[in-house]
């Protein structure tokens, strides 16, 4: 079966959600740096505690089982967040770094328009075989 068909963006419709991207940008960097701090609440417990955390008569098991259901939180607003973009048709190359690409079309082939968080716009593309290293100044699109 056929994927859905890939959406193609013109360098002004990518430039137009560049804002919005920012904004989604920085809710996901919030939501990841909580996870890590979280994740790091969890792993020194599982470390200290071992398999006793999951005994009830465990003095931290209650302390565990809160920043585990607190991090799983985190991780589906992450999730949650990335499909929205994704649902657009973007592609999120890197969740840390924020380095997203947008299906367009030049002449006959299509490419990547490529942005990443902190640039005020799409300023750069690539083949879809040439990936990040690949990548050309918007002035020669």
């Amino acid at each position: 079966m056929a994927g859905a068909p890939v959406r193609l963006y013109t360098l002004a419709e990518a430039n137009a959600k560049v804002p919005d991207l920012e904004r989604r940008f920085e809710a996901i960097g919030g939501h990841v740096r909580k996870a890590r701090g979280l994740g790091d609440q969890v792993a020194d417990l599982e470390i200290v505690w071992g398999s006793k955390l999951l005994a009830p008569d465990c003095p931290a098991r209650a302390e565990y089982l809160r920043y585990r259901e607190d991090l799983g939180a985190e991780e589906r607003a992450v999730d949650d967040l990335l499909k929205g973009i994704s649902g657009e048709g973007i592609e999120v190359k890197d969740v840390l770094t924020g380095l997203t690409d947008f299906y367009a079309r030049h002449g006959e082939e299509i490419v990547f328009l490529c942005w990443k968080p902190g640039e005020p716009e799409v300023g750069w593309w690539h083949t879809l075989q040439a990936g990040f290293a690949g990548r050309q100044p918007i002035a020669k699109f």
